[in-house]
């Protein structure tokens, strides 16, 4: 990717994201794991409902695992990058767009699958109606990215998308305002 003379902005994984991480998906994992080998004691009449149970957490346990180690595991833990600027861009190590081609961006859940019950992505709407979404891995603190936004994108976007930004996360309409 090109470097327009601005210094790159790294977001990175949020630290206290990462402990949690760890403590939410093998905590999850251990306790199912708990409960399935306890019901294969066939205790008791839930039994069956206990192996089941067990199976399934062990399994979302480990899929959360696996598919956000390599946020965590990542070189230096950076989600992706912003490079202000008249000619910025936002970039991950796959994907890029440009800060002009932005009509919408926000953290948020895209999709009925399997992914969007569990993590958030960065989901970028550019002018030319292409969709870029970009993985965050649920380690990107929300507040910190909009400041990010408001400091380094916003004024390099578009009037229009401006003033959608602004609005969606504006508290009160203008007309209010005024007293």
């Amino acid at each position: 990717m090109q470097n327009t003379g601005h210094p790159s902005i790294q977001v990175k994984a949020f630290p206290k994201f990462i402990g949690l991480f760890f403590f939410s998906s093998a905590g999850v994992f251990l306790i199912c794991l708990w409960v399935f080998v306890d019901a294969l004691q066939f205790g008791s009449k839930y039994s069956l409902i206990g192996i089941v149970a067990g199976f399934a957490g062990m399994i979302c346990g480990l899929y959360v695992f696996l598919h956000s180690s390599p946020g965590v595991f990542k070189n230096r833990r950076v989600i992706f990058e912003i490079i202000p600027g008249p000619e910025g861009r936002i970039q991950s190590s796959k994907k890029s767009v440009a800060i002009k081609d932005i009509k919408d961006l926000a953290i948020k859940r895209r999709g009925i699958s399997l992914r969007s019950i569990f993590y958030e992505d960065l989901v970028i709407q550019t002018h030319q109606g292409k969709v870029v979404q970009m993985k965050t891995y649920n380690l990107v603190n929300d507040y910190l990215f909009n400041q990010q936004v408001e400091e380094y994108i916003l004024p390099y976007m578009t009037p229009d998308a401006q003033a959608a930004y602004k609005r969606k996360f504006s508290q009160f309409p203008e007309e209010q305002v005024k007293i």
